[in-house]
């Protein structure tokens, strides 16, 4: 700790530019040189800080006005920038005028303050101390279950920047000498300047974990659901339907498959073109949501071929539930371009029969016969598969 005032501060300002230059280009490499969900306004606030610590530097050099008032105003930039980047990460927006009013207000005491010291310096750090408890705050408040280690980091970051500064406030009352010179060397402001180092690295480290976390969300997300209509897709199906079926089993709760096919999807192809059948099809999901409860888990099966598993659901609920779905998708309203287009659509139930060793794929063939056999019977509408699936096999032989 002897060591510490023998550092020149001139040189702590320069390794705080290059860590924020360092620590910039690393986020920008870092997620793919992609500016966006906050990471530009992050990376503009990093290289405004450069500026703001190289006007420092200078004090003593050139003008107070370049090297006091401004400086201080763009500090405060800086730290609405990334209050700005938190915001947009989340999907909010932050008004533009918190970038411009409260630096403004700050920079004309400072000017007023130009000759007081003591009194500048407390009220610059109290502001400082204030904005960095807010943005802790508010990236507490924004977080998310998926985000909050990153959060975490950024917050433990944020907290000891506003500690620090409420010292330096402190300080500015009980012994201001210390802190008058910002450029003197001194145990205080060597300790300050480290702090500020660790500030920068774990709120930055922070916002980039953030930013990690939520792309591998997303990741993980593309790869369980169908990117056209936002549902489960087949695969996810097969890994979740099976675990749910083995639960099932051994709760001896029901469970219950309900698979639903497009009446005559083609022709829609056809007539309207593709773009117009994927509004079908994206339309009819949210008119299929509409029916499910929360823990229902509907799945884009293949093509226009849909499947909603039904946890703890009879077959007789099940075939309510399939009923309900086929009269709203028949008396929905589908447009293209504004013509109407009709769409019904076949539904075949099934439910495990409650044998210990019943598999996912023994319900879906018996969802995809009653399914089949909801097509041959003249399609639009609901056929239940019963305990045994003889029904369904005499009418797929005889249309063979």
């Amino acid at each position: 700790m002897d060591t510490l005032p023998l550092l020149d501060v001139r040189t702590l300002f320069f390794v705080l530019i290059m860590l924020s230059l360092v620590l910039a280009l690393s986020l920008w490499i870092g997620v793919g040189h992609r500016f966006r969900a906050g990471l530009g306004l992050w990376v503009i606030s990093l290289l405004l800080q450069c500026v703001v610590f190289a006007l420092f530097a200078l004090r003593g050099r050139i003008g107070e006005l370049w090297t006091v008032i401004l400086p201080n105003g763009l500090f405060l930039v800086c730290i609405t920038l990334k209050a700005a980047a938190i915001m947009q990460f989340y999907g909010q927006r932050m008004a533009r005028s918190w970038h411009v009013l409260p630096p403004l207000v700050l920079m004309l005491l400072f000017a007023l303050l130009l000759n007081h010291i003591g009194p500048r310096v407390l009220i610059g750090s109290i502001a400082y101390s204030a904005a960095q408890f807010a943005l802790a705050w508010l990236s507490l408040h924004l977080a998310t279950p998926a985000t909050v280690q990153a959060t975490r980091l950024m917050v433990i970051g944020l907290v000891i920047g506003a500690l620090a500064f409420f010292a330096r406030a402190m300080m500015a009352l009980l012994s201001p000498q210390e802190v008058n010179d910002l450029l003197g060397p001194s145990q205080i402001q060597a300790v300050s300047f480290l702090l500020g180092l660790s500030v920068i690295l774990m709120t930055s480290i922070g916002f980039l974990l953030l930013y990690k976390e939520r792309a591998e969300d997303d990741a993980q997300r593309q790869a369980a659901t169908d990117p056209l209509t936002d549902t489960f897709n087949r695969r996810m199906f097969l890994e979740l339907g099976s675990k749910e079926v083995a639960r099932s089993r051994r709760s001896l709760v029901p469970l219950s498959l309900i698979m639903m096919d497009l009446d005559h999807f083609k022709k829609v192809n056809d007539k309207y073109g593709h773009a117009a059948g994927d509004d079908v099809l994206r339309r009819f999901v949210d008119v299929t949501n509409i029916c499910l409860r929360r823990e229902d888990m509907l799945v884009r099966y293949g093509g226009e071929e849909f499947c909603v598993l039904l946890p703890e659901v009879s077959d007789l609920q099940a075939e309510a539930l399939a009923e309900r779905i086929r009269y709203a998708v028949e008396h929905a309203m589908f447009r293209w371009r504004d013509q109407a287009i009709p769409v019904t659509v076949s539904i075949g139930v099934a439910s495990l029969r409650g044998e210990e060793d019943e598999t996912l794929a023994e319900l879906l063939q018996r969802a995809d016969e009653a399914l089949y056999a909801a097509k041959n019977g003249g399609r639009n509408r609901v056929v239940v598969c019963p305990e045994n699936s003889t029904l369904a096999m005499l009418m797929r032989s005889r249309a063979e």
